[in-house]
């Protein structure tokens, strides 16, 4: 695809963290949990949400000590940006004792 980038976060916690704060497409991601309990990956189309607060627009459980591999087969659009959170639950603000560790492909205009 042309003009997709790729953005990495080693140590996603439960703070508001941004791929970009203009219309974004999500093609896909990878996310690991190195926990011994599940955890989430919230995806948010806001330019500036509040973790536990902000309902998600999506969100991803990810089992212990495990990953998933995500492929849009069509890309998801985020008109306000994209932000992302790791949490303990699907639409809170805990924070998991490790920090996941994300990859994602997407474009920004």
């Amino acid at each position: 695809m042309p003009n997709t980038k790729m953005h990495f976060d080693a140590d996603v916690d439960n703070s508001d963290q941004t791929v970009s704060d203009t219309k974004t497409w999500l093609h896909g991601f990878h996310v690991y949990n190195n926990n011994s309990s599940a955890s989430y990956l919230q995806l948010f189309d806001n330019t500036g949400p509040t973790v536990g607060t902000t309902t998600p627009n999506m969100s991803f459980g990810v089992a212990a000590n495990s990953s998933i591999t995500v492929d849009f087969a069509e890309s998801q659009e985020f008109n306000n940006g994209l932000h992302y959170a790791g949490t303990t639950a699907a639409a809170s603000a805990g924070d998991p004792t490790n920090g996941l560790s994300l990859s994602l492909r997407y474009r920004s205009i």
